[in-house]
């Protein structure tokens, strides 16, 4: 055994020698076995025809490359072949379009390790070499196989996050295009001089078109937010400007209760999306004026050790418990004090809000020291987006 040195013991170093050969002399029975028993589980509905994948040989032929010593021993075992992260993607997207799941594509990963398992474990009893080295390479493989299991993992999430974000666009747009025809024609009619129901029942109309795009863009900002899609257009803004254009424009309870300070020497601007960040402002301004029905609302600018630029909000309103405060961010969360305060809300504001933060680099947090003692949110932003 080695000793002070960063080299593999020399048995591993056998061992992945011994299970690649190995793999490689038993690559069409361990595919064979593995298409046998994966056609049996419940998601192939017992067809083993269904069952069959391209992607495995090459997973196989990978999973043998990555046995083999590297040059480079720091290389992570398991991540070190491109074809392994490729074959276990490209079979991920294939399942995906059969209409497997993650935990299902997971299961036909475990098979696989079993099955290469069972062949390793055949031939080196039948070699006879030390049990040590058995377990080694088992091991090994385990390694490599559980690498690939994550690469299929990741690739079924960023494969279901693109499908649910075409499916909300194209939602937003097959409802966005007639509301705005029945708006235009609803806002004709009122126009019209020379009926009054005509003219008020057209007002309607357009007042209830507008509240539902209003809606339908929530809908896709949190789904946008919900993936981490949301798209920046970054440009030099001062956020304390943007903060004391929206009160004025929420009116004069508004200008009358938010006070906004600015500690000394504080840098206030950056490179953000002004759009998204007043959006953002705006959503926690008016929470803050909402569930707190009097008293002052104090907006401090500041900035942290990181120079970042950082927004408190506090109000002294009906603050939220403890079992609230984890779950506030959840779309469409709503707490059982909201509720029985009568305060109108859909839940997804402080959701939107969070996302358009993260999508800047940067964070959103809320403080209460419980029900009835106010709450206290803070937007940290570094000043240029990573």
């Amino acid at each position: 055994m080695p000793d002070g040195t960063d080299d593999p013991p020399p048995v591993a170093e056998e061992a992945r020698r011994t299970v690649a050969d190995i793999l490689a002399d038993r690559r069409d029975v361990i595919l064979q076995n593995w298409i046998q028993r994966v056609g049996q589980e419940p998601f192939h509905l017992g067809r083993s025809e269904r069952a069959v994948a391209d992607h495995i040989p090459k997973l196989i032929d990978a999973l043998v490359e990555n046995l083999l010593p590297s040059a480079d021993e720091r290389e992570p075992l398991g991540y070190r072949a491109q074809s392994l992260r490729e074959a276990a993607s490209e079979h991920a997207r294939s399942r995906l379009i059969q209409g497997l799941w993650i935990s299902e594509v997971i299961t036909e990963l475990r098979i696989l390790v079993q099955e290469a398992s069972r062949e390793i474990r055949a031939e080196v009893s039948d070699e006879e070499l030390p049990l040590e080295e058995v377990l080694a390479a088992e091991l090994v493989v385990y390694d490599v196989l559980f690498g690939a299991a994550v690469t299929a993992a990741q690739a079924l999430e960023e494969a279901l996050r693109q499908e649910r974000s075409e499916t909300a666009g194209l939602i937003v747009h097959d409802l966005r295009t007639p509301l705005t025809t029945i708006k235009g024609y609803a806002q004709l009619l009122g126009r019209d001089p020379e009926s009054e129901r005509v003219g008020n029942a057209a007002s309607v109309i357009v007042s209830q078109v507008s509240r539902l795009m209003e809606w339908i863009e929530r809908f896709l900002t949190a789904s946008q937010a919900s993936m981490r899609t949301t798209e920046l257009l970054l440009k030099p803004m001062d956020i304390k400007e943007s903060i004391e254009g929206i009160v004025s424009s929420m009116g004069d309870e508004a200008r009358r209760r938010v006070k906004i300070r600015v500690e000394p020497s504080a840098e206030t601007s950056g490179d953000w999306d002004a759009m998204q960040i007043q959006r953002l402002l705006e959503n926690v301004i008016a929470n803050a004026l909402k569930y707190a029905a009097e008293g002052d609302v104090d907006v401090l600018i500041s900035n942290d050790a990181d120079r970042r630029v950082v927004v408190q909000v506090k109000d002294q309103g009906i603050g939220v418990s403890a079992s609230d405060r984890a779950q506030v961010f959840a779309p469409f969360y709503r707490s059982d004090d909201a509720i029985q305060h009568k305060i109108e809300g859909t839940g997804l504001g402080l959701f939107i809000a969070q996302g358009i933060a993260a999508a800047h680099g940067g964070e959103l947090t809320l403080e209460s020291p419980g029900v009835g003692k106010g709450t206290t949110v803070t937007l940290v932003l570094p000043r240029k987006n990573p």
